[in-house]
């Protein structure tokens, strides 16, 4: 009975370390920056703690009279230390942001894994003795094999259920600080039931001599050997979710749901292998070896046909599924194709635990050791698959390398199995034949059905009717990123099949981003772009007059792409006198330089605002380091998307802009927004339009300025006159990033720009000319110039017809001198056509 509740309140265990995990990774992004080397420095600092707690916290099993009610007390501090990790982290900061001005990548990462384990040492050391501390508890109340595995059953399953409880339901609905709220009330609760049953509860009885003797042993496997397999199971499993959270960022989309979609399966995948090594009455080292050779065979199927997942969600797209049923449609097809290899992978450590030796006086120390071995084991594997096997021999030459790391730990298994071989044969045989089989009906990969995206959008991407690839790279920084050729000889950058830019049709975007924040005058200083996809933008601000220009890329594929294959539509900025291009986090990069540091333009050019992590770029506590970071006069500019768009989700972006930015104004040039934000009142000067000149390469692609204000849609009066009808909402705020979790709905909407600038069009007062200031010109080319505006607009918005019909009507009763009526008729009959 014991055992039994003692296992249920180990799910909710499972559950408070994942929120705990979950919730330090984000605040991590925040203070570190979300490059793959800081996460990755932190999540071994993370595993390290735990490591170290389940070697410390076995030792004190052992040693102590009640290791439950110690338990109790592990819990319950690590869940009051998380809670002020956030402030805790925080103090690193500063130091941090004079080593990250220092230029020295490995001394900032250095430190960036001292800062962490200082701040996490105490809670993961705390959680990392918890197992042990269940495990020596209740030794003796069942045989030991079936008490590790019942407990790693159940705090597995918890932390499977914490991931999709805390991504789909806290996080979203009470942000990080509520959520820590609940992991702290979840740790007390814990804390007290523990304390309830570990005084209640009897001592632990001495197990029967007769068990014991029965007690499995590692039958030619030394201890060391034992410990060898902990530490290789652990490898398995990080490197193997390493490539799974890699290649299923392509074949769902890189949201937050998807991300918790692949980590519920492995985890529950796990699991369930746990449980069946508990109620299986066969050898451990039986079990080691069938799980070892059917994960070859189900990991070698599923990467041999992984490329045929898309097709699957291209199929339910003919169905107009919503929300939830698109992320079901997700969730079975990655439970299909990941639970095999899953329960496989769960099968292995606590089959291992079994091996351990089954006495009483040194259980903890026993399992702590284990454990602690099995999480170094998960650091190597995370590091060495993330940052050296990916980036050189791809996901699929990865797999292939983990497959056959796993098959040679089945045969080691064999040649110390004795007569176990023959008993393994008709599954040896039928692992090579599948192997054969899918290796030769199915040898590579299609890449083109791969980049489709389908899982996106539920339809295939528009790029991926492209003709060739000219370059396709992946690491844990960009996942999967490509150039792809289409047959008219556009250019198209994919980042996890996903469009980021090109060399054709949104051009004029791209351009854009840098050109709109001519408009209204400023300083030439410096500029920063954050975020350089192609370059289009980067290469605009190298051909305006600043000074200095600064691009920051996350990805460096992207940034050699962009050097690689746009340099005719960046002008080759990139390797420009005068531009500097940074590989790192942009808010981390404005978060960390000096405080006298300042820019005249900051522009955020960010794709995709529903990939994980994007909204930290559309937070107000970004707004406000941005706004800290202009010169008096300077403009903030940033990308929206206007399709696969909900109304809520763009309000909220726009009422969080607001909060830091007083005026707002928001153009169209193209099929995206583009917001120009500042605390400087924004006017459309004649004086300053007249004076602009458009750089030489731009004119000659048909840009001008006139045309580009021409594409002003909402104006700060009419952006708050939006915001006044619009719901109440609440604001994108580190602490509550609402826009990570709700942008992601808008992908099952449809391409829906029209009904987004329909809506917007509503309330619209005017356009451009209603923020015309006439001063500074003579009254004939004041008035020639807003007509120039006025047809610019019509372009614009000729697919509205109401719209179109206003703006001619504004244009009729404008008292027109003689000769601009004459220009005006001009202008619209060599619009209108023959």
């Amino acid at each position: 009975m014991i055992v039994r509740l003692w296992c249920a309140l180990f799910v909710f265990s499972g559950a408070a370390a994942i929120l705990y995990e979950v919730v330090f990774h984000k605040i991590v992004s925040y203070v570190f920056g979300s490059t793959a080397y800081a996460t990755s420095t932190v999540l071994a600092a993370y595993m390290a703690g735990l490591s170290a707690g389940s070697f410390l916290g076995g030792r004190l099993a052992d040693r102590v009279k009640r290791p439950l009610l110690w338990y109790g007390a592990a819990e319950l501090g690590a869940g009051l230390w998380f809670y002020q990790a956030w402030r805790l982290l925080a103090l690193s900061a500063p130091l941090e942001a004079r080593l990250a001005t220092g230029g020295s990548l490995a001394l900032l990462t250095a430190y960036q894994f001292v800062a962490s384990l200082l701040v996490i040492v105490v809670p993961t050391v705390l959680l990392g003795a918890t197992f042990p501390l269940a495990v020596r508890g209740l030794f003796g109340r069942t045989e030991p094999r079936r008490l590790t595995s019942l407990l790693y059953f159940s705090n597995t399953l918890g932390t499977a259920i914490g991931t999709v409880v805390v991504s789909y339901v806290l996080l979203p609905r009470l942000g990080l600080t509520g959520t820590l709220r609940v992991g702290l009330l979840l740790a007390a609760s814990l804390s007290l039931a523990a304390a309830s049953i570990g005084r209640r509860a009897p001592p632990a009885p001495a197990l029967p001599e007769a068990v014991v003797a029965a007690a499995p042993r590692p039958g030619g496997m030394s201890r060391r050997m034992v410990l060898g397999f902990c530490c290789a199971s652990g490898m398995s499993v990080f490197a193997w979710e390493v490539v799974w959270t890699h290649l299923y960022a392509l074949l769902l989309g890189n949201s937050v749901y998807s991300f918790a979609t692949v980590l519920f399966c492995v985890l529950f995948g796990m699991a369930l292998g746990s449980i069946a090594v508990a109620r299986s009455g066969a050898d451990p080292i039986d079990l080691l070896i069938i799980a070892e050779i059917a994960l070859v065979g189900v990991s070698l199927v599923l990467i041999q046909c992984v490329d045929f997942i898309p097709a699957v969600f291209d199929a339910a797209g003919s169905r107009s599924l919503g929300f939830h049923a698109r992320e079901l449609v997700k969730f079975a097809v990655t439970a299909v194709t990941l639970l095999p290899p899953c329960v496989c992978l769960g099968v292995v450590f606590p089959a291992l635990l079994a091996l351990v030796p089954a006495s009483a006086a040194g259980a903890g120390r026993a399992i702590g050791a284990a454990y602690a071995i099995n999480t170094v084991g998960a650091v190597i594997g995370s590091v060495l698959t993330g940052f050296f096997l990916l980036p050189h021999l791809g996901s699929r030459g990865t797999s292939y390398l983990i497959i056959a790391a796993n098959a040679g730990l089945a045969a080691l298994l064999l040649t110390r199995a004795g007569g176990r071989v023959l008993r393994a044969r008709p599954l040896l045989a039928a692992t090579t034949g599948l192997a054969m089989v899918a290796v030769v009906l199915h040898p590579s990969w299609s890449w083109r059905r791969l980049l489709q995206a389908t899982g996106v959008y539920f339809t295939p991407m528009p790029t991926s009717t492209f003709k060739r690839i000219l370059d396709n790279r992946e690491d844990v920084h960009g996942g999967v990123t490509t150039v792809v050729e289409s047959p008219e000889g556009v250019r198209f950058l994919l980042s996890n099949g996903k469009f980021q830019g090109d060399s054709g049709p949104e051009i004029v975007d791209q351009y854009g981003q840098a050109l709109l924040t001519e408009l209204y005058p400023h300083g030439h200083e410096a500029a920063l772009n954050i975020g350089v996809g192609t370059g289009g933008t980067l290469g605009v601000l190298s051909l305006l007059s600043y000074e200095r220009v600064v691009g920051v890329e996350l990805a460096a594929p992207i940034v050699d792409m962009a050097r690689a294959h746009f340099a005719d539509i960046n002008f080759g900025a990139l390797d420009r006198p005068g531009v500097t291009v940074l590989v790192r986090d942009g808010r981390h990069y404005l978060a960390t330089l000096p405080q006298e540091a300042r820019f005249d333009t900051i522009t955020v050019q960010v794709s995709s605002l529903w990939f994980a992590g994007a909204a930290n770029l559309y937070s107000r506590d970004l707004y406000a380091l941005a706004a800290a970071r202009l010169r008096e006069g300077g403009v903030f500019q940033q990308w929206v998307q206007l399709h696969h768009t909900r109304r809520e989700d763009l309000a909220v972006i726009l009422r969080t802009l607001r909060a830091e930015f007083p005026y707002l104004a928001l153009f169209v040039p193209g099929h995206q927004g583009i917001v120009i934000a500042s605390r400087e009142p924004l006017t459309l000067r004649a004086a300053h339009l007249a004076s602009l000149r458009m750089p030489p390469p731009l004119a000659a692609r048909g840009l001008d300025f006139e045309d580009l204000a021409g594409s002003l849609l909402l104006g700060p009066a009419e952006v708050d006159a939006f915001l006044a009808a619009a719901p109440p909402g609440p604001l994108s705020t580190d602490d509550f990033p609402i826009l990570e979790f709700e942008t992601p709905k808008g992908n099952a909407l449809g391409f829906n720009f029209s009904e987004i600038v329909t809506d917007l069009m509503a309330h619209r007062r005017g356009g451009a000319a209603a923020h015309f200031v006439a001063a500074g010109l003579p009254p004939d080319e004041a008035q020639r110039l807003l007509i120039k505006l006025k047809l610019r607009e019509m372009k614009l918005y000729r697919p509205y017809t109401l719209a179109w019909l206003a703006i001619l009507n504004d244009i009729s009763m404008l008292d027109l001198t003689e000769g601009n009526r004459a220009f005006f008729q001009r202008q619209l009959e060599a619009w209108r056509g023959p």
